[in-house]
C-alpha cells in the first residue's frame, strides 16, 4: 500500500480543497509529496505511476516557465517560496511536489492546479478578473473590497451550477487575442453605432458572453464559471461608468487575465493599464474621437457626443489628452464637470428633455439584471419541485415566497428518475 501524505496535505483535508472535492480524484497520492514533496514508500506500480504523473506535471511547468518572458526555473522557485533546489530535483522526478506546492506554481501561472495536474481544463474552475481603483496616493491598483464581492461572485457561481443540466453551459465565442477594433466591429455589426445604449445586450448578442448587474459590488469583474464566461457590473445609476466597465473586463476576457476565486486577487499593474487601454481604444477609437472639430466645439456638441458614445467627460478627457487633441475653451471647462450635468444641460434632441433622458437612463443602468437563459432554467426547475426558489428570487430582486405561490401551480411530485438526472446519478 503506498504511504499516503500526512493529514493536512492530503486533498480530502487540506484547507484550499475542502470546497473543491472534485479535485480530489485527480490529486491522488499516486504523484503528491508531503508538505516537504516527499513521497513515502511505493510499490514498483505505484513508483511507476507517480514517476509518469509527475514526468507530466513537470512538462507542464517548464513549459509553462518558456512561456513567460524572463522567467528561470531559480526565479519562480523563489516567486512561489520554494528553494530552487527543490524545484529542480521536482521537475527532475527526484522529489514529489506538496499540495502547497502545486497551488503556488498554479497561481504564477494563473491557471488551475486541476489543469496543471492533469493536463486537462477544470470543468468546475470559476476563475476572475477584476477592475481594480486607482489610488492616486500610492500611485497603485487597489481592490479593498474584494472579501465582500467574493462572497457575490461565489452566489452567481452557484446560480450558474445549480441550473448547470438546463442553463446555456457552452463556452462562448473565443475573443482571445482579438484587438479592441475588431471587438468594436462586432459590436457595431450586430447592434449599430450606438451599441453602448443596450451594451450588456449586445455583448451578449455579439460574443455569447453572459452579462449580470447586482448590487454589492464597488468593481466590475469577469468570470468563468466552467466553460461559461460571465462579466458582473454593479447595478450604479452611472451608465458611463457601467460601460467602461464592460469594455474593461472584454480587455481582460480577451487578454486571458483571469485567476482562480480563492486567489488573493492582488492587482497586477500591466494587467489594469492594459485592460483600461483596451476600453478606451473599444469606446473611443481614434477615428471617432478626430473626427469632431474639438477646437471649435463648444457643450452641446461635448454633452451629444457623450451621449452617443456612452462615456464620462473624465475618461473623454484622458483619451483625448493621449492622443494630443486640442479641445476649446468651452469644451475643456465643461471636461472638469459632472458627466451627467454636462449631458442634461446639452440639447440632445429638439423637442426632448435631457434631463429626463438622463434620468432614464440611470434608471435602466441601475436595475438587477441576470441572463434570460439563466433565470428561465431556474424557474423551470423551481416549477418541476427540483430545486429552491430562493436563488432565483435573489436574481429577480424578488420575494421568495411571491416565485413559490406564483410556480406552486405548476409543481409535481419529483420521480427517483428526474432527481438522479438532476444530481447528475442517471447511469449512462
Amino acid at each position: 500500500m503506498p504511504a499516503f501524505p500526512p493529514q493536512g496535505h492530503c486533498p480530502e483535508f487540506h484547507p484550499h480543497l475542502r470546497r473543491r472535492p472534485e479535485l480530489v480524484a485527480s490529486l491522488t497520492p499516486s504523484f503528491l509529496g508531503d508538505r516537504n514533496g516527499r513521497s513515502g514508500t511505493l510499490g514498483y506500480s505505484q513508483q511507476a505511476d507517480r514517476i509518469s504523473a509527475m514526468s507530466e506535471i513537470a512538462d507542464r511547468i517548464r513549459s509553462l516557465i518558456r512561456s513567460e518572458p524572463g522567467l528561470t526555473q531559480k526565479s519562480l522557485a523563489l516567486a512561489v517560496g520554494m528553494k530552487p533546489d527543490a524545484l529542480s530535483r521536482a521537475l527532475s522526478g527526484e522529489r514529489g511536489l506538496s499540495i502547497d506546492e502545486l497551488f503556488a506554481i498554479a497561481g504564477h501561472f494563473r491557471v488551475s492546479v486541476h489543469e496543471l495536474a492533469t493536463g486537462e481544463s477544470d470543468p468546475h474552475e470559476v476563475a476572475v478578473a477584476a477592475r481594480h481603483g486607482f489610488d492616486n496616493d500610492t500611485k497603485a491598483y487597489t481592490n479593498p473590497a474584494w472579501d465582500s464581492s467574493k462572497v457575490v461572485l461565489e452566489d452567481i457561481a452557484l446560480a450558474y451550477r445549480q441550473a448547470a443540466g438546463s442553463a446555456r453551459t457552452s463556452a462562448p465565442r473565443n475573443i482571445g487575442g482579438l484587438p479592441a477594433s475588431a471587438l468594436r466591429t462586432s459590436l457595431v455589426n450586430a447592434s449599430g453605432a450606438e451599441f453602448v445604449r443596450t451594451f450588456a445586450d449586445a455583448i451578449e448578442r455579439s460574443f455569447d458572453i453572459d452579462v449580470v448587474r447586482v448590487g454589492g459590488l464597488t468593481n466590475s469583474y469577469s468570470m468563468r464559471i466552467g466553460e461559461r464566461v460571465v462579466i458582473v457590473t454593479s447595478d450604479t445609476s452611472n451608465w458611463f461608468y457601467q460601460n467602461f466597465s464592460l469594455a474593461h473586463e472584454l480587455g481582460h476576457i480577451a487578454s486571458g487575465t483571469m485567476r482562480p476565486l480563492d486567489d488573493d486577487h492582488r492587482p497586477v499593474g500591466r494587467h489594469e493599464a492594459g485592460a483600461n487601454k483596451f476600453a478606451s481604444e473599444l469606446l473611443l477609437p481614434r477615428e471617432l474621437v478626430t473626427s469632431v472639430e474639438w477646437r471649435s466645439a463648444d457643450r452641446d456638441v461635448l454633452g451629444r457626443f457623450l451621449w452617443s458614445t456612452g462615456v464620462s467627460t473624465k475618461s473623454l478627457a484622458n483619451r483625448l489628452d493621449s492622443l494630443d487633441v486640442p479641445v476649446s475653451a468651452d469644451v475643456e471647462r465643461a471636461l472638469a464637470e459632472k458627466t451627467q450635468r454636462v449631458i442634461s444641460q446639452s440639447t440632445l434632441f429638439s423637442g426632448v428633455s435631457s434631463a429626463e433622458l438622463v434620468a432614464s437612463r440611470s434608471q435602466d443602468s441601475s436595475a438587477r439584471r441576470f441572463p434570460l437563459h439563466l433565470i428561465a432554467a431556474h424557474r423551470g426547475l423551481v416549477e418541476r419541485g427540483l430545486l429552491h426558489a430562493k436563488t432565483l428570487a435573489w436574481m429577480l430582486g424578488n420575494d421568495e415566497i411571491e416565485i413559490e405561490r406564483e410556480s406552486s401551480s405548476a409543481t409535481h411530485d419529483v420521480s427517483v428518475d428526474e432527481l438522479q438526472a438532476f444530481l447528475g446519478l442517471s447511469e449512462p
